[in-house]
């Protein structure tokens, strides 16, 4: 059987002996707020009092200088004015993680650069797939930018070598 996040809501506030207007201020929260609702929650409900969480310090400065206006906007659309103050503290926005949905395909893989034959060979003698594959994409990379002679792949000092030899 299912229930709205709703119902629930106010059958855990009714156990917990909550009082009627707790109830409405949760339920409406989101009108009485509207948009600044992006940017703030709420937190708890002490006697009279709101805590607010704002999830940025510079918002929290702005709605500390609203908080005359807040008091007013929330008592309002409550049936009997019960909020006195309103305290806020700064909090994390919580993340919620996403899930892929049937509509959103999956990215492919991005395909492997083109190597030599030389190269290639070389690296399927490489029994670490995961290894053999950073290399295959490093390899490729060095081709693409135009590094991948083989002088700049034998390091510092090599050339000095070739023209001991």
């Amino acid at each position: 059987m299912a229930y709205s996040l709703k119902t629930l809501v106010q059958q855990a506030l009714s156990k917990q002996h909550a009082p009627a207007w707790h109830i409405t201020l949760f339920e409406r929260w989101h009108t009485i707020v509207g948009d600044l609702n992006q940017v703030m929650r709420l937190e708890k409900i002490v006697g009279n009092m709101l805590i607010i969480g704002v999830y940025d310090a510079s918002w929290m400065q702005e709605l500390h200088m609203l908080s005359s206006v807040l008091v007013q906007t929330i008592n309002q659309h409550l049936d009997v004015p019960h909020i006195n103050r309103i305290r806020f503290r700064q909090v994390a926005r919580s993340t919620i993680k996403k899930t892929r949905t049937a509509e959103q395909p999956v990215s492919p893989m991005p395909s492997l650069p083109s190597l030599t034959t030389k190269q290639q060979a070389v690296l399927n003698k490489i029994t670490d797939e995961q290894l053999r594959t950073y290399l295959h994409t490093f390899l490729g990379r060095l081709r693409l930018s135009g590094s991948s002679d083989s002088a700049s792949l034998r390091g510092p000092g090599s050339q000095n070598k070739k023209r001991l030899a």
